[in-house]
């Protein structure tokens, strides 16, 4: 428990050295000299994370996890943050994990149909799955290429019945796998369309644009499109030191009204290979 813990808090405060976490993944996969096997399934979960926030490649111990953690899932090991935080980390580093991500599907599919049921039958349960976890999961499968529609779908719609719960990054997250994997499910569209009109003051500029593409891509209303890319938004910064001076910043979506590629449509602020610019277009009304 320990290791997982200096693995996360490493992680945690993003200021680790290469010599700390090297000291970490040769100490995890060595313990008790049975290495992933001897860890529980918060700390499989917990050390992937780390590793995956730190970007820290280590193939012999990762591949230990891989190993060691579909049987854990099998049997019911994995809570819902351990399976978003596992479904994450992988996604994060690219590491191909097809038997990973199977079991992981299919114990998410199994939570959710289980809080349908509960659903349906009046329980006060409170969800399992956060819309964080869900945003995770639905970004790792798609971050890995693998287009599991019904676990994408059934994230679509326990997000549409939960739409109130979340947070923009999260909406888009979701969205921009749908459009990612080709899957299909347009009551959520629809949804999230309207939540972003309504909520469009809780994007942040790059939030906005990646979620306007994904929304064309995913086959989202183009009204709507229309609406969102029209938009502007307004960020003002005072400099105390220079006298409070304040700066407006304007930001518009790349790809508004009357701009046109060829073979796309109007509106796309995204690249051709669906991939974002990671930029806005920002009008500044002082020069510093």
């Amino acid at each position: 428990q320990e290791l997982s813990m200096v693995a996360w808090a490493l992680a945690t405060t993003g200021e680790a050295g290469e010599g700390a976490i090297e000291a970490v993944a040769s100490a995890a996969k060595t313990v008790d000299g049975r290495g992933a096997q001897s860890l529980s399934a918060q700390q499989l979960a917990t050390l992937a994370w780390a590793l995956a926030r730190l970007a820290y490649h280590e193939k012999h111990l990762l591949q230990d996890i891989l190993n060691t953690a579909p049987a854990r899932i099998n049997a019911g090991e994995f809570n819902e943050q351990d399976l978003s935080n596992a479904a994450w980390a992988f996604g994060r580093l690219e590491v191909p994990a097809p038997r990973l991500f199977s079991c992981i599907g299919r114990a998410v599919r199994m939570r959710l149909r289980g809080r349908a049921k509960a659903a349906a039958g009046a329980s006060r349960k409170k969800p399992a799955f956060s819309p964080q976890h869900l945003s995770m999961l639905a970004w790792a499968f798609a971050k890995q290429g693998i287009c599991e529609s019904k676990l994408l779908l059934a994230v679509a719609r326990e997000a549409r019945q939960r739409l109130g719960e979340f947070m923009a990054r999260d909406l888009t997250d979701v969205v921009w796998a749908l459009a990612q994997t080709g899957v299909r499910a347009p009551k959520l569209l629809q949804a999230a369309g309207e939540f972003a009109k309504t909520r469009i003051s809780e994007f942040n500029s790059q939030e906005l644009l990646r979620f306007v593409g994904a929304f064309r891509r995913a086959g989202g209303d183009a009204s709507v499109q229309a609406a969102l890319a029209s938009v502007q938004q307004e960020l003002t910064y005072t400099f105390p030191a220079l006298g409070n001076l304040k700066v407006s910043l304007n930001a518009n979506i790349p790809g508004r009204r009357g701009r046109h590629r060829s073979g796309r449509g109007t509106g796309d602020p995204q690249r051709a290979d669906g991939g974002t610019t990671g930029v806005a277009v920002w009008e500044a009304s002082f020069v510093l």
